[in-house]
């Protein structure tokens, strides 16, 4: 089916979608005039007031769109939630992109221009997001949040993508939307399910984004919204579901607002073949071998290999895979003294998520320094 509606200007043009229920007008105008100040200037802005039940708030939105073609506006007598909100203003938008905007934060002046260079770079992302920082009461700029690049294993356990983000508005309608039984991290749950159409995922490394810290926002304070470590484990869980990963997450028990992928219960466990050559000293592969017997895991096979004459590390370790009968092989360094009994479950979790085929450990010297942290 052919999409007739026309958008706001040349490509890519951006719709800035804007929820908003019961912001102060203060920060709701700052908010539209990040907008208005644009440099880029194929843009619209989408306003959903959701129920705000307040004259003042709808006649100062009505302002800005009797005044300015580029903004639309649509208010809801009752409120539905941030995410059906979201669902209205991207079914109102025009643009080949929708970008999100929370109804107290800003933008930057260059913000969308940044959008729409990465958008026409050879690239051709179907998503693009920017770092942030954070607006105080008083507007003092903190807390510069510089994001890593697409990840799609570290973004299974950390909201890191946050805002600027900017989707592919045929992409959004095709998961479906946001998903309101997930209000609170809907913006996070919808970027899972959008990973799992496209892998053309763009990040720029520039703030382009100011999330105001005020009481109510997560910008606050990490125990603002009760509920999320429990919603985000929920989200990522069904997100492995979906993949066919035999794994789900549960709420990381130190740090807020992460989740920890563990085993499935039940499941079939493959044989796992640890290889570990002899050399070194004896004493410290004593220690080795003791360590990995304590393993909790059935069905581990241990494989120990003696090198050849003038044989390196790596032939030895060659001859000891072909000996083995394991669906996975382990190489173990015989200087490697293991902690815990269940890194054998952990490690076959990530190796079966999709695209991943070898999984590398932390480890650490004896005084807690990282001696490597997985293989690149």
């Amino acid at each position: 089916m052919s999409d007739r509606r026309q958008a706001p200007g040349p490509t890519p043009s951006i719709s800035v979608v804007m929820p908003a229920y019961r912001p102060r007008r203060r920060y709701l105008r700052a908010a539209i005039e990040s907008v208005r100040r644009q440099r880029y200037p194929s843009w619209e802005l989408c306003v959903v007031d959701d129920g705000s039940g307040d004259s003042r708030i709808g006649r100062l939105l009505h302002e800005y769109a009797s005044t300015d073609h580029r903004i639309r506006v649509q208010v809801v007598e009752r409120n539905e939630g941030i995410s059906a909100a979201s669902n209205r203003g991207v079914r109102m938008s025009r643009g080949e992109f929708v970008a999100f905007l929370d109804h107290d934060d800003e933008v930057t002046p260059d913000a969308l221009a940044e959008v729409a260079k990465a958008i026409e770079s050879e690239h051709a992302p179907d998503v693009v997001y920017s770092d942030q920082d954070k607006l105080t009461a008083r507007g003092a700029r903190v807390a510069p949040f510089l994001k890593p690049d697409w990840s799609p294993v570290y973004a299974l356990g950390a909201m890191y993508v946050g805002h600027l983000l900017a989707v592919r508005r045929s992409l959004v309608e095709d998961v479906g939307g946001f998903d309101p039984r997930f209000d609170g991290i809907q913006d996070f749950e919808l970027m899972l399910r959008v990973s799992e159409r496209t892998e053309r995922i763009r990040h720029l490394p520039r703030i382009l984004y100011h999330w105001r810290a005020i009481p109510g926002s997560i910008a606050a304070g990490e125990g603002e919204k009760p509920g999320v470590p429990e919603l985000q484990a929920r989200a990522v869980s069904a997100h492995l579901r979906r993949r066919g990963v035999a794994a789900g997450a549960v709420p990381h028990p130190e740090i807020p607002h992460r989740a920890r992928l563990a085993p499935l219960s039940g499941d079939e466990r493959p044989v796992v073949s640890v290889v570990i050559p002899r050399v070194g000293e004896r004493r410290d592969l004593d220690r080795c071998l003791d360590s990995v017997k304590r393993l909790d895991y059935p069905r581990l096979e241990l494989v120990v290999e003696e090198p050849e004459a003038g044989a390196s590390v790596s032939a030895t370790l060659n001859r000891g895979a072909t000996r083995a009968s394991g669906d996975h092989l382990v190489f173990l360094r015989p200087d490697v003294e293991i902690v815990g009994t269940g890194w054998v479950d952990e490690l076959l979790l990530h190796a079966g998520l999709p695209g991943v085929g070898i999984v590398g450990p932390l480890s650490v010297y004896p005084d807690g320094r990282v001696r490597d942290a997985g293989l690149a």
